[in-house]
């Protein structure tokens, strides 16, 4: 795909990897911008393996330097985050990676996707609202360090079980997660057996009775890990179990040294006061808006 871009050269966009050759380029990129503007970004910026079939991210590139990048995550509820160079901004880079993002939620049969935007962007949400997007909800970006964890356990009226899965849990696992997360069983599955194949990838297991009934991913590079898809069997909410699996994660995580981070809807009280109390600070606020494809 080749778009003008005023004065400057052509630029193209075209399908990349999160770790082939643009990868130092997405990494200059994402340097510049918390440089320039104090943005997070990178959560977002480092998709998933996609699955069979699936491109999640796209590089608009110029004689070896990257000038943007779009990524989508894989799944049936898609979630899109595009950065542009600050200094190559208005050029219609934006318009054209956000255009090759929608062309591949098209192929993938999807009517709708969720930018992200983090809230102190300069761009992003105008970016957003002149593309068509509607505002959404917005989620903090939290994080606790080894230096100021704080785990007061609470008394257990019941003691859950936890262990790491492995490739023989997919099945279980797909399931639970579509119990807890109401996405379809058979897409999940894919998604499941790619995380378990992934190093940096850890999916805990919470069970009670003989019974699977929580589930907490960790996306870990031996300094970060970002816990994603935390859930609890509907059947079993409201008990302190999460809360327990929580805790025994993070003591584990923060005992190697990393520093954790999760997300967390800005109205989910909750959950918002459990990851307080665990000793978690926001760090960036992102807001979502709903774009059609």
């Amino acid at each position: 795909m080749a778009f003008s871009i005023g004065s400057e050269p052509q630029g193209r966009v075209a399908p990349c990897s999160a770790t082939g050759e643009c990868a130092a380029g997405v990494e200059l990129l994402v340097a510049a911008s918390r440089e320039r503007e104090g943005l997070d970004g990178t959560l977002h910026l480092e998709p998933p393996g996609p699955l069979a079939g699936e491109t999640n991210q796209f590089c608009c590139s110029e004689d070896g330097v990257v000038l943007g990048v779009v990524t989508l995550s894989s799944g049936a509820h898609v979630e899109l985050l595009a950065l542009v160079h600050p200094d190559h901004r208005r050029k219609g880079i934006g318009r054209a990676l956000l255009e090759a993002a929608r062309a591949e939620c098209r192929r993938r049969g999807l009517g709708r996707v969720l930018m992200v935007s983090e809230e102190s962007s300069c761009a992003g949400p105008s970016f957003a609202q002149v593309t068509g997007g509607r505002y959404r909800f917005s989620e903090h970006l939290m994080e606790v360090e080894p230096a100021t964890a704080s785990l007061p356990s609470a008394p257990l009226e019941e003691s859950m079980t936890l262990r790491e899965a492995d490739a023989g849990d997919s099945k279980r696992l797909s399931h639970l997660f579509s119990v807890c997360f109401d996405d379809p069983e058979e897409r999940r599955l894919e998604q499941i057996s790619t995380w378990l194949r992934d190093p940096e990838q850890r999916i805990y297991v919470g069970w009670l009775e003989g019974q699977a009934i929580a589930v907490l991913r960790a996306a870990s590079n031996g300094a970060t890990a970002d816990l994603n898809t935390f859930g609890v069997h509907p059947a079993f909410r409201g008990r302190g179990l999460g809360r327990q699996m929580l805790e025994s994660v993070l003591r584990g995580l923060l005992g190697e040294g990393e520093t954790v981070r999760i997300e967390v809807q800005t109205d989910n009280d909750k959950a918002l006061s459990l990851y307080l109390s665990c000793g978690f600070r926001t760090i960036t606020t992102y807001r979502y808006y709903e774009l059609r494809t």
